[in-house]
């Protein structure tokens, strides 16, 4: 059944028809008035440039702030600005709404969080017009920074400025898409290749599962040059470097996923049975991908000082490819912070816990630098062990031990035995 919606608030004056709208950016949102509020003056300066029609498709995925608000003042100013809500939180499904309730021509998505590079769309807009069979033109993204206006990194490179795949170039598709490391989500639709799009997949990263079933239809292309730019951090809305690590990591099975359905769906639309030799030959080249996205988490897991999940990944893709093994950076280091991290996230996890107790360490105010550098919570102090300890001593404290032999003096005193923790025991499953 298809899900209700609240129905549309109309702009004043006169509505544009469908075929006058050549672009539609398609914006899914929730509980993002704030980022509406910076990204839709944006969108108003960049149209100004273009020579198109253009429309904001808004679909509200059931906020509970005030975006129907900054909406509905936008469209106050004159903004073509469609808004759409949800009656009931839709999830990874609402971005599905945002494309099909567009009328251009065109179709791009736009996050909330993130901004287009118009001229780079409007040269797009107009490739696509000369070539009207191609279905979708796909780009990387760059990262940037809005607040320090710095351009940084794209999502992937390719060496040619376009690269067309046309019905029967699917193993080529394929190719290309490994070989780069393209993980499709940006791109420009056209609209009737998009209205084959009825469904958001779940165990498979929704780009492939997109680039699959447009594929089909007809051609389509990629280009080098961005046209999209994702921030990490925005004065509309502060990027988080911890929201950054679990969607990097989150996502690796649905990218296996996306590209094991990708390869499947193509060879057999071109009824090609895999052999044996065939099969080993894409297990590889998964791979190989896999191996490239989790180098990417390792570096948001390092930026974020998450040195468990540093590890954690670094033996993902040791298992990939262990010729690798003792060759990523920082590896001298690694493993006293792994150490820390973890001796620091177990006293967190203790219920009442308000002292770590450390014996046997020769500078116990550089371990809890250490420790606080790392994520110890700040109600947990981290001090020597006291000479009598009270009752709510033997409560309240983790004990952390250098040696093992210091571990029945503190039972003595009647520590509980499972809040004594030694560093053989913190490192035990370290094998670095």
């Amino acid at each position: 059944m298809i899900n209700p919606f609240i129905p549309e608030m109309r702009p004043n004056g006169r509505s544009e028809r469908a075929e006058e709208v050549t672009l539609s950016i398609c914006m899914p949102t929730r509980n993002r008035a704030q980022a509406l509020d910076y990204v839709l003056p944006q969108i108003r300066t960049w149209s100004e440039g273009w020579g198109f029609s253009y429309e904001i498709v808004v679909s509200d995925d059931s906020s509970t702030d005030a975006t129907a608000d900054v909406v509905e003042r936008f469209r106050a100013q004159g903004m073509p600005i469609h808004y759409f809500k949800q009656v009931e939180a839709k999830g990874p499904s609402n971005p599905l709404s945002a494309l099909h309730r567009a009328r251009g021509k065109y179709l791009i998505a736009l996050a909330d969080d993130a901004l287009l590079i118009p001229d780079a769309v409007a040269d797009t807009i107009r490739f696509m017009q000369s070539n009207p069979d191609i279905c979708a033109c796909y780009a990387p993204w760059e990262i940037y920074d809005d607040v320090g206006n710095v351009n940084g990194e794209l999502s992937h490179l390719q060496p040619d400025e376009l690269k067309i795949f046309r019905p029967g170039d699917e193993a080529d598709l394929i190719g290309h898409i490994v070989q780069h490391h393209i993980v499709p989500e940006v791109a420009v639709y056209r609209a009737d290749a998009v209205r084959m799009i009825v469904s958001t997949p779940h165990l498979c990263h929704w780009a492939f599962s997109h680039l699959t079933t447009v594929s089909a239809k007809g051609p389509v292309a990629f280009q080098r040059a961005p046209c999209y730019r994702a921030m990490p951090r925005d004065p509309g809305q502060p990027g988080n470097a911890q929201a950054d690590l679990a969607a990097a990591v989150n996502s690796w099975d649905q990218y296996r996923g996306g590209v094991e359905y990708m390869v499947f769906s193509l060879l057999r639309r071109r009824n090609i049975s895999a052999t044996e030799e065939m099969a080993r030959s894409f297990r590889g080249l998964i791979d190989h991908f896999m191996e490239h996205r989790m180098r990417l988490a390792l570096r948001a897991a390092f930026k974020a000082k998450d040195y468990i999940t540093v590890y954690e990944i670094i033996c993902r893709i040791c298992h990939l490819n262990p010729s690798l093994t003792g060759t990523f950076e920082h590896s001298d280091r690694l493993p006293l912070m792994v150490m820390a991290q973890t001796l620091a996230r177990f006293a967190n996890s203790i219920a009442e816990v308000e002292r770590l107790l450390v014996a046997g360490v020769d500078d116990g105010q550089v371990l809890g630098q250490l420790l606080r550098d790392v994520g110890l919570e700040r109600r947990i102090l981290v001090i020597p062990p006291p000479a009598n300890p009270s009752a709510k001593n033997l409560r309240t404290s983790v004990v952390f031990i250098a040696r093992e032999e210091l571990r029945q003096s503190f039972l003595d005193q009647g520590y509980p035995p499972a809040m004594i923790i030694s560093e053989g025991e913190v490192g035990a499953s370290l094998l670095l």
